[in-house]
């Protein structure tokens, strides 16, 4: 099934011999590879800040932040998502907001999701706005132009 190089090269990368998860007609297609590539490999994975842990700073990346703890700064990413036990405050850029915990602060989204569970206070532009019943929220929410 998963068949071994006869070569003795020393420069074989160790995990050459760990079975890989191989995609189909675009797996590695138009990236340069020699040989088919993990699916989990496809894009950036998500960033996860954990219950219990706490981060204070600037943050810019590309992808997804998880925050399930608390972050204290600047965030620019792709999707931010609040957890029910995450806290944030500061400013936020992102394309995709989900807030179901704590949010303090101001942010700038096409999309924002506020959960039942959510607290939110501060001032968000957004350009999709789904709120579900229950939620929290104090402060200013722009309709932002598309």
């Amino acid at each position: 099934m998963f068949n071994k190089s006869k070569s003795t090269n020393d420069n074989t990368d160790e995990m050459d011999d760990a079975p890989r998860i191989l995609g189909g007609a675009d797996s590695g297609a138009g990236r340069g590879s020699t040989r088919g590539e993990s699916l989990l490999d496809s894009g950036p994975r998500p960033s996860v800040v954990s219950e219990g842990f706490s981060f204070r700073g600037e943050i810019n990346a590309r992808g997804a932040l998880h925050v399930q703890g608390s972050v204290s700064g600047q965030v620019k990413v792709d999707e931010l998502t609040v957890g029910n036990s995450g806290e944030f405050e500061g400013t936020v850029a992102c394309t995709t907001l989900t807030i179901k915990g704590r949010f303090a602060g101001t942010a700038v989204c096409a999309e924002l999701l506020v959960a039942a569970s959510a607290s939110v206070d501060g001032n968000i532009t957004y350009q999709t706005l789904t709120v579900q019943r229950g939620a929290s929220i104090r402060g200013e929410l722009l309709l932002g132009k598309s």
